[in-house]
C-alpha cells in the first residue's frame, strides 16, 4: 500500500542538505504500524533523523473507482432540494473525473483500507 509522507521536520544538527519535503512510501499489507514503518523509511532513505512528519494513504485509480461503485451514489442531473438535503444528511459530496458523488460517512461494510479510500477521496475530491 503506497502512503506519502510530507511536512517532514528533518533533523539536520546545521548540515546543509537537500531533503525532500514528501516522500513515497511503498507499506507491506501485513505491516502492524504504518507509522512507525513510514517513519524507518524516512530516515533509511534520507540518511536523516527526523522529530515529525504527516502521511496519508494514495489510492489508486482502480481502487477508487471499485470504492465508488461499491459504496457511493452518482449525483443526478436535476435532483430535487429535498432529494440532496436528504442524502447530504448522511453523506459527503466529491467530484472524480468530472463525475459527482455522494459518499456515505460511515459504512459498516467499509473495510479498513476503504476507510482509508474514503479519507483520500474526503480529503482530495471533495466539493
Amino acid at each position: 500500500m503506497k502512503y506519502k509522507a510530507f511536512n517532514i521536520e528533518y533533523e539536520s544538527y546545521g548540515q546543509r542538505a537537500c531533503l525532500p519535503k514528501e516522500i513515497e512510501i511503498e507499506v507491506p499489507n501485513d505491516c502492524d504500524d504504518v507509522m512507525e514503518f513510514i517513519s524507518d523509511e524516512i530516515s533509511n532513505k534520507t540518511g536523516f533523523s527526523h522529530s515529525g512528519f504527516e502521511y496519508y494513504y494514495c489510492a489508486t485509480s482502480a481502487e477508487i473507482k471499485k470504492f465508488l461503485n461499491s459504496f457511493c451514489t452518482k449525483v443526478r442531473k436535476n435532483e430535487s432540494s429535498a432529494h440532496v438535503e436528504l442524502m447530504m444528511d448522511n453523506h459527503k459530496c466529491i467530484e472524480f473525473l468530472k463525475k459527482q458523488y455522494y459518499v456515505p460517512e460511515e459504512n459498516s461494510s467499509y473495510s479498513p483500507t476503504d476507510e482509508l479510500i474514503y479519507e483520500h477521496l474526503i480529503e482530495n475530491y471533495s466539493l
